[in-house]
């Protein structure tokens, strides 16, 4: 009897005007939604990817080449070494 569709229908009748729920965005992957979250967001995202170039750029010019390293080692080796 409870089981009955008349019962049902009267016990869970649909709700009407509910939205399905949103997925939301993560605003450290999506520009959007950091966009919504910080309006000044995405410049202090571009301004600190350039910053990161520039000092990736100048550690690599700052770095000896591997040829100039090994030579740097070798003369080490020979000012440490003692002479008889």
């Amino acid at each position: 009897m409870i089981n009955s569709d008349e019962v049902q229908s009267k016990v869970n009748a649909p709700k009407d005007g509910s939205k399905p729920a949103v997925l939301k965005c993560n605003p450290l992957k999506s520009g959007v939604a950091l966009e919504a979250v910080n309006p000044a967001g995405a410049s202090m995202k571009k301004r600190a990817a350039e910053e990161q170039a520039k000092a990736e750029k100048a550690k690599k010019k700052k770095q000896k080449s591997g040829a100039a390293v090994k030579a740097l080692g070798k003369k080490y080796y020979r000012s440490m070494v003692a002479e008889e």
